[in-house]
């Protein structure tokens, strides 16, 4: 899925966390802009999160 704004990627965030599986969500630029340290905050609450560079604008996203 793709969240296109920071509030409809929030909640597909939430969606995924709550779904069995795994999810992936692409052109997450507003997430990361609008909340800090996301991955860790997910990762402390026992998700699983990972971010994959696959398009040169990714890259800027990703902080790599």
């Amino acid at each position: 899925v793709e969240g296109m704004d920071i509030r409809g990627a929030a909640a597909l965030v939430i969606g995924a966390l709550v779904s069995e599986g795994s999810s992936s969500i692409s052109e997450i630029s507003h997430l990361r802009r609008g909340y800090e340290k996301l991955e860790k905050k997910l990762s402390g609450l026992g998700a699983t999160v990972f971010h994959r560079v696959s398009d040169p604008e990714d890259y800027m996203f990703v902080g790599c």
